[in-house]
């Protein structure tokens, strides 16, 4: 018995270290192209905005962590008035855990250490849960396992955008609210769970929670005054730890009510049966209009017709399924959104508006991420379905490999990017920006104009604060809006420069204009990269403040504290 007994733990250590390398090693290919090296490398398709964003989030993280400040705000961006990092993208349930690799190894390593281990961890809960809660075999868990991580939506979303490749409390969850019991204990831990993940995503929480409740209601678990209990207990529990961050982000200083643009954009809906384009499928089926990194489906005819098929094989024989497969379709259906697009083209209203789904909590999602719910419960079919014909004694489990292998992830596209000036890395910028004021960099930073100069904050050691910048703050309307609401002066100069090439005649109003701008930022130097890339804004920075200093590869403008540091 007791060799019987180590056989066993063995087989199951086998298992799992089988699982694991699998799965680190569809990472470690999806990211190839980032490994050697991460510092001087961006995404190629969504570098202007994701990945630099995450990457600032990192650094945000570690110095929270470091100074022990407040990490749901911060002035280090859009100076003096800052980013309410709550109701941001913030991930603190991710960069603060990771603070002290970023600290150690900088921001644009530490990113690409989060991207391979959040589909390896994706993979790895799915793979654990199916095994423990629906008792698939191994084969089955860890194949299912392995499309949960590696899902085309999460290729997709590993180019700039790690916070939904991140998924990897959503079946813990999941399992916490069907499985596992209905006492307190369980219902602390599910309220631990989902605590959590509103530090990691808030917007799949949702997503999760209203395909839960949906699933409740299907399965009568709703009747169950063992289930509420358990449901009381963890919204308790929740409460208690996510009360005042959750008040901060809607009602604290620059928050928002709505994300009016993101709530347009749903799934096409010819995204279920295309490949995307990073995997082995690519190059079969539309494409070119359907490729943007917020899809979730891009499956392909074979799996697309596969779940199909797997739904009606195991409708009769599973209750799982006849729960599941109703509420694929339902979120299979909001996720086409407002306006019903077929090979990027509208052709009508969509299910959403018919529906007239513009409140909260839809109007703060975007249409196209309920596909996720269709995704998992692919996954809950894939390992049914592979159970049930290798159980059977049939072989045509091959199929649902055929399916699976064009989905098989491709190194994702990455470009080169410029390392930050010397300037920077060097640490020299201490000399001129005391703590208390910015660093005013031209163009300033911001996405396509000022991506360069966004980035620098993301070198290791660069905790100064910038004014401005890529962020959701309020708009006018009390909406989000990217940036600050108004504009300054200086940006829309500078911009205008930088994009035309042409530095006009700078006049006493423009230079009053730039004055008060840095005035109001609390800079304490101006800073333009010395080359000729960046030649015309040397001549407007010069035009508006007078000659600069050469430091290093950089021109820089001292301000005068009187003036800027104020």
């Amino acid at each position: 018995m007791i060799t019987e007994a180590r056989a066993a733990v063995r087989t199951r250590q086998e298992v799992w270290l089988g699982a694991g390398a699998l799965y680190l090693g569809l990472a470690l290919l999806m990211m190839a192209r980032f490994l050697l090296h991460p510092d001087a490398t961006t995404s190629a398709h969504t570098a202007h905005t994701d990945q630099p964003w995450f990457e600032w989030l990192l650094q945000h993280g570690a110095l929270s962590l470091r100074d022990l400040s407040n990490p749901l705000f911060t002035t280090r961006l859009n100076a003096p008035d800052g980013v309410n990092m709550i109701a941001n993208t913030s991930v603190l349930g991710v960069t603060l855990p990771m603070a002290p690799l970023t600290l150690l190894w900088g921001p644009r390593v530490t990113y690409v250490i989060w991207q391979v281990g959040a589909v390896v961890a994706t993979a790895s809960t799915t793979c654990w849960v199916l095994r423990r809660h629906l008792r698939v075999t191994p084969a089955a868990a860890i194949v299912a396992g392995a499309f949960a991580g590696f899902a085309p939506g999460v290729v997709a979303h590993a180019n700039g955008q790690p916070n939904y490749t991140s998924h990897f409390l959503l079946p813990l969850i999941v399992a916490a609210v069907f499985c596992g019991g209905t006492g307190v204990r369980r219902g602390v831990q599910l309220g631990l769970l989902v605590a959590y993940q509103v530090f990691i995503n808030e917007e799949m929480l949702v997503i999760t929670a209203l395909a839960c409740g949906l699933a409740a209601m299907l399965s009568r678990r709703i009747l169950d005054v063992g289930f509420l209990r358990k449901l009381g207990v963890a919204a308790a529990v929740t409460l208690v730890i996510t009360a005042y961050p959750i008040w901060f982000q809607f009602f604290g200083p620059g928050s928002f009510h709505a994300v009016p643009a993101y709530a347009t954009w749903g799934e096409d809906a010819l995204g279920y049966v295309t490949y995307w384009r990073d995997s082995l499928g690519h190059g079969f089926g539309p494409q070119k209009a359907l490729y943007t990194t917020d899809l979730y489906s891009m499956y392909g005819v074979p799996l697309t017709v596969l779940a199909v098929l797997l739904a009606v094989l195991l409708w009769r024989h599973s209750r799982t399924t006849r729960v599941v497969v109703p509420v694929m379709a339902v979120f299979a259906v909001l996720s086409l959104g407002p306006s019903l697009r077929v090979g990027g083209e509208p052709i009508g209203p969509g299910p959403m508006a018919l529906l007239g789904l513009d409140f909260w909590p839809f109007s703060m999602m975007m249409p196209s991420r309920m596909s996720f719910v269709v995704t998992a419960g692919v996954v809950i079919l894939l390992a049914l379905g592979w159970d049930r014909l290798v159980k059977g004694g049939r072989r045509h489990h091959v199929l649902i490999l055929a399916a699976l292998i064009p989905l098989i992830p491709t190194p994702l596209p990455a470009k080169d990017r410029p390392l930050p000036p010397e300037f920077i890395r060097s640490q020299a910028w201490r000399q001129y920006v005391p703590a208390g004021t910015t660093l005013v960099a031209f163009p300033l930073p911001y996405i396509v104009v000022g991506e360069d100069s966004y980035t620098w904050a993301t070198w290791p050691g660069a905790d100064f604060a910038v004014p401005e910048g890529y962020f959701l703050g309020p708009g006018r309307n009390g909406d989000a809006t990217a940036g600050p609401a108004v504009l300054s002066e200086t940006r829309v100069l500078v911009d205008k420069v930088f994009t035309t090439g042409v530095v006009p005649t700078v006049t006493d109003e423009m230079r009053t204009a730039a004055r008060a701008d840095l005035q109001r930022w609390h800079a304490s130097a101006v800073v333009v990269r010395a080359t000729p890339q960046y030649e015309r804004m040397r001549e407007l920075a010069t035009g508006l403040l007078g000659p600069p200093q050469r430091v290093l590869d950089v021109w820089v403008w001292p301000i005068s504290q009187e003036l800027g540091g104020g």
